[in-house]
């Protein structure tokens, strides 16, 4: 016999159909960018399926964004074409203006991490007692 406890305890453990669906497609994706970076090529265009197999019913425009966003924060450049297609891009010997400024940009982030993490250092130190002969 199932109790609401039981109900309620079921419905908490299920992850909303949204992060199922992105995380199939995500699985999808890196396959083939594996793929296609292993031929030799810097740049994929994939499409993110309106429906999914063995998946609830998901918002379409929040899985992509969040399949997009994957792949951003993995360091690709990540472009949507039209809704549900994305190129993703991992070649940076091209660099444009844009993409120097977001070197810099992250050269800075990266030299105020260093600064909080030295700030937030605990330093000892260590003395010895002077003794009086």
């Amino acid at each position: 016999m199932i109790t609401g406890f039981d109900m309620y305890r079921l419905a908490n453990q299920t992850k909303p159909s949204e992060e199922n669906a992105a995380n199939k497609v995500i699985h999808e994706m890196q396959t083939e960018v594996k793929n296609t970076a292993t031929g030799g090529e810097t740049i994929v265009e994939c499409e993110v399926p309106v429906m999914i197999p063995g998946t609830p019913a998901y918002d379409y425009k929040t899985v992509c964004a969040q399949v997009a966003e994957h792949f951003q924060r993995g360091g690709f450049r990540v472009e949507q074409k039209s809704l549900g297609i994305l190129t993703i891009s991992w070649d940076f010997s091209h660099e444009t203006l844009d993409g120097k400024e977001d070197n810099a940009r992250r050269e800075s982030m990266r030299t105020s991490m260093d600064a909080v993490k030295e700030r937030d250092e605990v330093r000892l130190v260590y003395t010895t007692k002077n003794e009086k002969k």
